[in-house]
């Protein structure tokens, strides 16, 4: 089960794309669509690469940590964290 993203931006977003219906090829296949995902995908076609990229994401793009703040804040120093 993929958890839904439920941040206040994306109950904004417009309807997901619907999910593949057939098979399709690529020449560079970036698999999900984070803040990785979509930036490896951006850099390869910004490069002005020939090759076919196409990303492939679960639920939507932006979904996750990537869509909400997933960081963590420690008030301890390391020294304290650590022990």
């Amino acid at each position: 089960m993929i958890e839904a993203n439920r941040s206040h931006w994306a109950a904004a977003l417009p309807a997901a794309n619907p999910g593949l219906e057939r098979d399709i090829e690529a020449d560079v296949a970036v698999i999900g669509g984070g803040f990785t995902g979509l930036s490896a995908a951006y850099c390869l076609k910004r490069e002005g690469t020939k090759e076919w990229v196409v990303l492939l994401e679960a639920e939507r793009c932006g979904n996750g940590a990537s869509g909400r703040n997933g960081a963590m804040l420690l008030t301890a120093t390391e020294d304290r964290y650590m022990e």
